[in-house]
């Protein structure tokens, strides 16, 4: 990493202001992956189950990457609920950018604009799979590819957004394409009922899924939400049922207002990705896969889903599984919190522009006898 910064070691205290130990990160990842994300997500993972049984749901369909912390739970248990399961990469750009077509392309590049600051305008195409005009086409729209955008650009790229409508309708034509056919794949049939898994805060990104599912596939959708902070009189889709394992007047679990509180570094934790997601890609052969940009920073995300495995082989269950959760948003958590605070801010600066590299190909499904159980 090309710069330092606080960060913690694995015993929760910080070095020295201005050193980062990638070590002593890794370190972090997995103590907190261990005895903090572990529980929770068994926790989580058990009352889907539970939900699942409730409402009679056909097919659970986990998030990924947003669930990647609960992969080490379904390998080593599958839901015990008569449900099948299987992994939907999805992200809210690509979610966003398979729901764009003509009737809402002028909300939904409203929408962009908002989500896109710090980086180029190259940066902000990329992210939406749209080829990057010619240098001087750039120049002259005022975004020059050394160009960092903030608020104040507002307007410069919605221009840059309206010249490229077409192409990013065309992107989410095909996203909606991919997506169909990966759903097809899972087995989604007409009438079927869906759970759809995030590790998100406001079911935002389950709304969008069942919208699609209703418009595809007429499918009726549960969304199961680790937390929901969200206003019940929040727009949804007439055919999704809304529920959260944490969120408002549930009891025994860690305060909404705390978590909500610790919102940037508990995202960190809890949905730890290996690398941001810029779109779909689809070989001649049919299989999708996701465009990944960026890098784990020192590890981090991988070691968090190592502790996550560890706690998952040990077999163990936890009387109060999310206390440490509660702990981490609490006073009692402050160095951790400072800890996950700076990996958090090596992530934001370990951020660069030019192409997508393509990691590991994500098949969007295998075939059904081994994608979905």
């Amino acid at each position: 990493m090309s710069r330092t910064m606080q960060d913690g070691d694995a015993g929760g205290h910080a070095p020295p202001p201005g050193t980062l130990d990638a070590e002593a990160v890794r370190a972090l990842g997995f103590r907190l992956g261990e005895t903090c994300a572990g529980p929770a997500a068994d926790a989580y993972l058990r009352w889907i189950e539970e939900e699942a049984r409730r409402d009679s749901l056909d097919l659970l369909l986990f998030l990924t990457p947003a669930c990647t912390l609960l992969e080490p739970l379904l390998r080593t248990g599958a839901p015990r609920s008569a449900a099948r399961h299987a992994q939907l990469p999805v992200t809210g750009m690509t979610g966003a950018l398979a729901e764009v077509d003509f009737r809402t392309v002028a909300r939904r590049l409203d929408a962009f604009a908002g989500h896109f600051e710090g980086l180029s305008a190259a940066d902000v195409l990329l992210r939406l799979n749209v080829p990057v005009p010619a240098e001087h086409v750039m120049a002259d729209l005022g975004l020059p590819d050394d160009r960092a955008l903030t608020l104040q650009d507002r307007a410069l790229l919605h221009r840059l957004l309206h010249v490229c409508r077409w192409q990013i309708l065309r992107s989410g034509q095909a996203a909606r394409g991919a997506l169909m056919r990966g759903l097809d794949r899972m087995g989604v049939r007409p009438g079927i009922r869906v759970g759809l898994v995030d590790m998100g805060w406001d079911g935002s990104l389950i709304a969008i899924l069942a919208g699609l599912l209703d418009t595809l596939f007429r499918a009726d959708c549960v969304g199961l939400s680790f937390v929901l902070d969200a206003p019940d009189a929040s727009p949804r889709p007439s055919n999704l049922v809304l529920k959260g394992f944490v969120g408002r007047g549930s009891k025994g679990r860690p305060s909404l207002s705390d978590l909500a509180a610790h919102r940037p570094v508990l995202d960190l934790l809890l949905s730890p990705r290996k690398a941001e997601v810029t779109g779909y890609d689809e070989d001649p052969r049919g299989t999708v896969a996701l465009i990944w940009a960026e890098a784990d920073p020192a590890g981090f995300g991988a070691q968090v889903i190592a502790g996550v495995t560890a706690f998952a082989a040990a077999g163990r269950s936890a009387t109060d599984p999310l206390a440490p959760l509660a702990a981490l948003a609490s006073g009692d958590g402050a160095a951790d919190r400072d800890a996950l605070s700076a990996v958090l801010r090596a992530a934001a600066a370990s951020r660069t522009g030019g192409a997508p590299r393509r990691l590991s190909r994500l098949p969007f499904m295998a075939p059904p006898s081994g994608a979905v159980r």
